[in-house]
């Protein structure tokens, strides 16, 4: 349980590190992780429902769902992510943690992760890493 709650916590913070994003409160209920996040303008919001769908994670309400002048600038809505987190393959927290994964490639893209960070929590996550190794090679 200590491992979940750590990466509830590193998933919250990764949340957090995009633009306009507040999680607003974080549980766990039989094998699925809630957060409940304000997002504070759409294309913020488009981001995280492509990240959501990547990792296999529901992000609600559905972006198609929201009227184009429901999500202004100035406006925040509230979301929620559902992930679950039982294991499959190697992945020990299922989706969840492949949430944090598709977040550090994003934030690592955009310029908010440095690789060395990004790489540090990919590898103990064993994620394809961002940072340039030497090949060997010229």
């Amino acid at each position: 349980m200590v491992e979940l709650r750590c990466l509830l916590d590193k998933v919250s913070h990764l949340l957090e590190a995009l633009a306009g994003v507040s999680v607003m409160d974080r549980h766990v209920q039989h094998s699925q992780a809630m957060f409940h996040i304000d997002i504070r303008n759409e294309a913020v919001a488009r981001r995280l429902q492509y990240l959501c769908t990547a990792a296999n994670v529901e992000l609600t309400p559905p972006m198609r769902s929201i009227d184009r002048r429901g999500l202004q600038a100035e406006v925040i809505r509230r979301f929620s992510i559902l992930a679950c987190y039982r294991p499959f393959d190697s992945v020990e927290f299922g989706y969840l943690q492949l949430l944090g994964i598709h977040l550090v490639w994003h934030l690592h893209g955009v310029g908010v992760l440095s690789p060395d960070a990004a790489d540090k929590l990919l590898r103990h996550w064993r994620a394809a890493e961002v940072g340039v190794r030497g090949s060997g090679g010229t």
